[in-house]
């Protein structure tokens, strides 16, 4: 009999320490009164993306069909700014992700090459394609293009349908890519230099 009192008191005793430890509760949140206000500006759009601002009264918007246009002082452009007459457009696919940087557009867009899909990164300006025949399929598409602050390129590649994909350091998909010089890269130096693995998210980066 004593041993069990012995033993309910270990019991409740640990139970007293390990609760002390608990971190305590969060304080209260508190929210800003100010509300937020929708605006309309612009309509008539078919499949909007992605924007990029050029100015402060400028903006890009990628149409998923293979469009880019021009939202100008807060007035649609009727005519495109340039359209992609080779882009594929399916399901999560198409033009999609656009960025500028020094004043020159970059735009991530899905198309197809030897019957088979892929996405490419193309300067709008010279029509200089940075990166091609990164896997793609009409779903699991990725696209979205970004500048770090070191000013280099970014952009992301879905899985293409094949989660395996994102595991294989020797597939562009399923990864965030990083292109490392928009001005001397050529067609012949395309290929995967280093990878890095990110321990928290388990995601691998390329560099070219």
């Amino acid at each position: 009999m004593k041993r069990w009192v012995v033993l309910i008191i270990i019991v409740l005793a640990v139970g007293v320490v390990v609760w002390k430890k608990r971190p305590a509760p969060a304080a209260p949140v508190t929210t800003s009164s100010e509300k937020m206000k929708v605006e309309v500006v612009a309509t008539g759009l078919e499949v909007p993306w992605a924007i990029a601002w050029t100015s402060p009264t400028r903006m890009l918007v990628t149409e998923r069909p293979g469009r880019i246009r021009v939202i100008e002082n807060g007035q649609l452009k009727l005519e495109p700014l340039k359209t992609f007459s080779d882009v594929a457009t399916g399901g999560e696919d198409g033009l999609m992700g656009i960025a500028v940087n020094k004043g020159q557009v970059y735009v991530c867009l899905s198309y197809k090459k030897a019957g088979k899909q892929a996405l490419r990164i193309e300067r709008l300006e010279d029509g200089k394609v940075i990166w091609d025949n990164v896997p793609s399929a009409t779903f699991h598409t990725g696209c979205r293009v970004k500048f770090g602050p070191e000013g280099k390129l970014y952009f992301t590649a879905g899985d293409a349908l094949n989660k395996a994909q994102a595991q294989d350091i020797k597939s562009f998909a399923g990864k965030i890519l990083r292109v490392g010089d928009l001005h001397g890269m050529t067609r012949t130096n395309c290929g995967q230099q280093t990878t890095d693995r990110r321990d928290l998210t388990d995601q691998w980066v390329a560099t070219k």
